[in-house]
């Protein structure tokens, strides 16, 4: 596994068997960068320079075709890896709040990151706050390998912005982090706007997956009340997947 000097951008997500939702175009003007949104057109891999580059699944403009998120595109097994060639550790530990516990519950995250090679360990609650899940990381700091996983930020908190820099300044040194926007009803527009600017100051190690963007534009991700579904919990795993990738071989 050779190390790339440009951070690939995911497209196409791997969930099975959603209905077609028709897209909106509410995105106008572009970005210095050019990421590649899950679900919304054909699959794609883009590189972008490494001053400026940063993982950012589900932040392009709506384009007019129909939204295919949670439409299979490649197998779990053709996904390449997107993890750095200098990883050599299989543990995956995600930390969360209720929509991670959602997603344990259902048991698709072994299900479909335990075949990648990952050794999963979630930390996952309801009621959690950002804070709280950095808590956590402090307390179980000694369990973390070279992959870690924070879906936060759906269930309240007093400072985002603060708590998930925290977050990252507890988990310096681990060299692969995936930071999830929240996807629950009602949010304040700071929550999710806190979790991408922090992706965005540590792009060589920060990957954001926009959730937000991916369970509200895939019919049947959500139920009424907000919650994940069973395809709901399935979307979510194999978002993660495909972001992850393969996990690195043990050496």
């Amino acid at each position: 596994m050779r190390r790339r000097s440009t951070v690939l951008i995911v497209a196409g997500l791997l969930a099975a068997c959603a209905p077609e939702v028709p897209a909106t175009s509410d995105d106008a003007g572009g970005s210095p960068l050019v990421p590649t949104r899950i679900g919304d057109g054909p699959a794609a891999t883009t590189t972008v320079p490494p001053t400026t580059a940063v993982s950012i699944v589900g932040t392009l403009p709506t384009p007019t075709t129909p939204d295919v998120t949670a439409r299979p595109s490649v197998g779990l097994g053709d996904l390449p890896s997107q993890v750095a060639a200098d990883l050599t550790d299989p543990r995956l530990f995600l930390v969360g709040d209720s929509v991670l516990t959602q997603a344990v519950g259902a048991g698709q995250l072994d299900a479909i990151l335990g075949p990648l090679g990952w050794t999963v360990v979630a930390d996952a609650q309801t009621g959690r706050t950002a804070g709280q899940a950095v808590g956590v990381v402090q307390a179980r700091r000694d369990e973390i390998g070279q992959v870690v996983v924070v879906a936060v930020g759906n269930d309240g908190s007093t400072d985002v912005a603060g708590e998930i820099q925290l977050m990252l300044a507890v988990l310096a040194g681990v060299p692969r982090v995936v930071l999830l926007t929240a996807s629950a009803a009602g949010l304040p527009t700071a929550v999710n706007d806190a979790i991408r600017q922090a992706a965005l100051r540590e792009p060589s190690r920060v990957a954001l997956v926009d959730w937000q963007r991916v369970a509200t534009n895939a019919a049947g991700v959500l139920d009424p009340a907000g919650s994940l579904t069973p395809l709901g919990a399935e979307v979510l795993a194999r978002t993660i997947a495909t972001v992850l990738g393969p996990a690195p071989q043990p050496q």
